[in-house]
């Protein structure tokens, strides 16, 4: 139609051409029809994506263009034969609003846009198989699961200090996602005696001494500790005299320990004596156990008097020096013959 000419006049300085012939090029049926473009990557739990972009156009795609600008310069476009379709693969690794923009043999361009997202994980305490995750938007994800000892996975949570979580996620935003977790109770998995007691020998009336007993106890955390107390103990008995085996008893296990219980006595440096009128003489005694008090009485003061341990003469005849201790509420003696 006219409306689809230009007329034009071409002058020479003031004079005009003659006889010139123009050439106009009219195309009844330009090409106006829009390359198609499609941009599809996996769904994979990693910290890249494989971006799949595909280009079709009717009369061929000659260049692309993929990046985060929405209006990149002609040198950004990457040129390619011309071809009625086209399949390029990239990789993101990034988060951002990825643009593809192709251009057929006209002119014409289409522009396809894709959105990634960053999920950040944080095991908060635990580990994890990924720190995090780059999706596109719009996706549904299972998030990976988390490991802690001696602790029970909840799930993922918004907050550090959540106390519940989910284990998939739907990616509308850069976020990131804290493990939930319930701390499993610490149990006593085991008990032995690390040190026995101090004292380890008793005599008849003595009462259990558990000072220096010492206890290792390992728990299901493998941590460990040593007590001292918070036990019980059982089996001791001291009304006779022999070895006995005492039973350490905490939080259901046990284990033993041996102590001898003896019978206390007094021995005499000298179990007998003769002495003339007015002479002095000394005894000594010794006591198990030991260190203990003992007191000294003559069955006859006429023929002799005794002080501790030492003896006085006073006239003839024969008396019996006995030396004594009590030791819980029972008394025991020794005597020498005078």
């Amino acid at each position: 139609s006219s409306s689809d000419w230009t007329y034009v006049t071409i002058e020479n300085g003031n004079d005009p051409i003659k006889n010139a012939t123009f050439h106009y090029n009219y195309d009844p049926n330009p090409d106006v029809t829009k390359p198609t473009t499609s941009i599809t990557s996996t769904n994979n739990l990693a910290t890249s994506q494989t971006v799949t972009l595909k280009m079709t156009d009717n009369v061929g795609v000659v260049s692309y263009y993929w990046g985060t600008s929405s209006s990149p310069s002609n040198s950004s476009y990457t040129s390619i034969t011309s071809t009625t379709s086209k399949t390029v693969t990239k990789t993101v690794s990034s988060s951002g609003t990825y643009y593809l923009i192709a251009k057929d043999a006209a002119g014409n361009t289409t522009t396809t846009s894709v959105t990634f997202y960053k999920t950040t994980l944080d095991a908060n305490g635990g580990s994890v198989s990924t720190s995090y995750i780059i999706t596109k938007s719009g996706n549904t994800i299972n998030l990976p699961t988390p490991t802690k000892s001696g602790a029970t996975f909840i799930g993922w949570g918004t907050s550090s200090t959540s106390t519940s979580g989910v284990s998939s996620i739907t990616v509308t935003s850069n976020k990131t996602y804290y493990a939930v977790w319930e701390e499993e109770p610490v149990t006593l998995e085991s008990m032995y005696i690390y040190s026995n007691p101090s004292k380890t020998t008793y005599y008849i009336g003595d009462s259990i001494n558990t000072s220096g007993l010492k206890l290792k106890l390992t728990y299901s955390d493998g941590s460990n500790e040593t007590i001292t107390s918070g036990f019980t103990v059982s089996g001791f008995s001291s009304t006779s005299v022999g070895t006995k085996t005492v039973t350490v008893s905490y939080q259901g296990y046990t284990d033993t320990f041996t102590v001898t219980v003896k019978n206390p006595s007094i021995t005499l440096s000298s179990s007998s004596k003769t002495m003339s009128v007015g002479d002095t003489s000394t005894i000594t005694a010794t006591t198990t156990p030991s260190g203990q008090t003992v007191t000294w009485t003559s069955s006859n003061t006429s023929v002799a008097t005794v002080s501790g341990g030492t003896i006085t003469a006073k006239a003839s005849g024969s008396t019996k020096i006995t030396a004594k201790f009590t030791y819980n509420g029972i008394t025991y003696t020794n005597t020498c013959d005078v």
